[in-house]
């Protein structure tokens, strides 16, 4: 009986010790714990540089990593344990442009919902609520004069986890944003993007000393859109004064050689233009130049885009401006625009001497159909218009050609089409 009690007693011992080692054995077991960080974008692209921290379930700090350039962290000897994940930084790689205020404007008329990370993206002046004054810091305090708020600053839902002794063989996946990107347009630093936006100069117009032009800019082959930024390379001593526009709300800013024009359509209509009519109209002061000589043309820079009403940009987009007379021409026919032509088009062309010039249209058997120009002209950059019912042209290609007699005398050709 009494051999009975002692051996129950030992087992008890026996099982109270196995148990308190199963228990701390558990409590002390570390681990490695990995992850990987993951844009919220349509091809989830790993995003570097994103700092990872790991907090315990009181809020203490255990652990901070930085994912490396596969978007791939590691949180080394971890005890086994509930934590919460919480990931910030800023990255470069986001790309925020018309296309997301398109969608910030239809999130705030009601059209579409946010899922989390687009709404925390949407507070881009940081003051904890979605608004129109989100609308005006990336308009007008971004896209204008430059500040950033919380564009560019990673945001992300905290995710709670549990760490035990298996080691996770792929990595957790965590998603982040970015302020102001609720498209999910990710571009790693490595990749490059051609220019949307084309640039051709129309006739030459002279500048001087202490003058005040203007430069009507137009728009071609696009007659809605949703919003544009248009950036230009201003020459130096051209100072741009005011500007006029046949849209409400236009913006700009010149600084540092920049010249930034900005309209974002506040409706969900966009606007429709009057294609005869200049988008916008520069006002420019030349106060600071010596001669005339020296002026370059104004260029675009790469950040120039538009939008259609649904936010795609528009691969098509063209506008033309004057050239500044004295710089050095190329002779060169420019493509027909728009092109096919549905009712009037514009051609233009530059010579880089006099010649004895004629432009012409011919149908696809050699038949001269009309001419447009035959004159003398000097050098510089000219634009001809036409309608084409005016030239009774009916529906069909045609070949237009540029003939151009003196010295170094050439001839271009290039085809339209009448729709």
């Amino acid at each position: 009986m009494i051999f009975n009690l002692i051996a129950m007693k030992n087992f008890f011992t026996l099982l109270l010790v196995s148990l308190f080692l199963l228990i701390a054995g558990k409590s002390f077991t570390q681990s490695d714990y990995k992850g990987i960080v993951k844009y919220n974008d349509a091809a989830r692209t790993p995003v570097k540089s994103v700092i990872v921290k790991l907090h315990d379930t009181f809020g203490n700090l255990i652990s901070t990593e930085t994912t490396d350039g596969s978007g791939k962290y590691t949180f080394k000897n971890i005890p086994a344990g509930i934590y919460t994940l919480s990931y910030s930084g800023y990255t470069t790689g986001a790309k925020v442009n018309s296309a997301d205020v398109r969608k910030l404007v239809a999130r705030l008329f009601g059209v579409v919902r946010f899922d989390e990370i687009q709404e925390l993206a949407a507070d881009v002046n940081e003051d904890g609520k979605v608004n129109w004054g989100d609308f005006g810091a990336i308009v007008t305090d971004y896209f204008v004069f430059g500040k950033k708020h919380a564009i560019g600053k990673i945001v992300a839902q905290s995710k709670k986890i549990e760490i035990s002794g298996m080691s996770l063989k792929d990595g957790d996946v965590g998603s982040i944003g970015s302020g102001g990107d609720f498209e999910g347009a990710f571009e790693p630093s490595t990749k490059t993007t051609p220019m949307d936006v084309k640039i051709q100069y129309g006739k030459s117009i002279n500048v001087n000393s202490n003058e005040l032009i203007e430069m009507p800019v137009y728009l071609r082959n696009q007659p809605t859109i949703g919003g544009f930024v248009v950036s230009f390379n201003i020459p130096e001593g051209i100072y741009i004064e005011d500007l006029s526009s046949q849209l409400d709300g236009i913006q700009f800013n010149q600084s540092n050689g920049i010249l930034k024009v900005i309209w974002q359509d506040k409706t969900i209509s966009g606007a429709v233009l009057n294609a005869n009519e200049p988008l916008f109209t520069l006002k420019v002061n030349s106060s600071s130049i010596d001669h005339t000589m020296e002026i370059e043309n104004i260029s675009l820079n790469k950040e120039s885009h538009f939008v259609d009403l649904d936010g795609n940009e528009l691969k098509d987009a063209q506008i033309s401006l004057p050239s500044f007379s004295g710089i050095d021409q190329q002779n060169e026919l420019n493509n027909i625009y728009p092109n096919p032509i549905y009712n009037t088009a514009t051609i233009n062309y530059s010579l880089a001497s006099s010649y004895k010039v004629s432009l012409q249209i011919y149908n696809t058997v050699g038949q001269l159909v009309t001419n447009l120009v035959d004159e003398e002209q000097t050098t510089g950059s000219y634009e001809v218009k036409f309608n084409r019912s005016n030239l009774h042209l009916s529906a069909g290609s045609y070949i237009y050609r540029l003939e151009c007699k003196g010295e170094n005398s050439f001839v271009q050709s290039k085809i339209m089409i009448i729709r």
